[in-house]
């Protein structure tokens, strides 16, 4: 799932995704959702998280704690990879994520285990 605000590129994703053909293609359930991300409501299931630098630092903030709150509501394993990290000091202060590795180009982080 994809979650795009602009209204131009949430199309050009959906084109995208109508289109792909793989024979190596694993994974058929591919969505486009036209959204705020930092409003996002996200799925009671095991997440894996990609950010190429998506929101400035308020929106981005409120995307992590709204994250943070989800995984209060239902613990799960959750891999975050954040491309182009200018604000990775936004999810180093998250109470419920952890950086697990990274360089200057990227960051992981995960849920983390202490949810005290």
């Amino acid at each position: 799932m994809g979650v795009e605000l602009i209204a131009e590129l949430h199309r050009a994703a959906e084109e995208n995704i109508r289109d792909y053909r793989s024979p190596t293609q694993r994974c058929v359930q591919i969505e486009s959702v036209c959204a705020d991300a930092s409003d996002f409501v996200f799925p009671d299931t095991p997440l894996v998280l990609y950010l190429f630098n998506p929101l400035p630092e308020a929106a981005l903030q409120r995307m992590i704690r709204s994250l943070e709150q989800s995984l209060e509501q239902s613990p799960r394993p959750v891999l975050l990879v954040y491309h182009n990290p200018a604000m990775d000091s936004v999810l180093a202060s998250s109470r419920a994520l952890v950086r697990a590795s990274g360089t200057g180009q990227y960051s992981v982080f995960t849920a983390s285990e202490d949810k005290d």
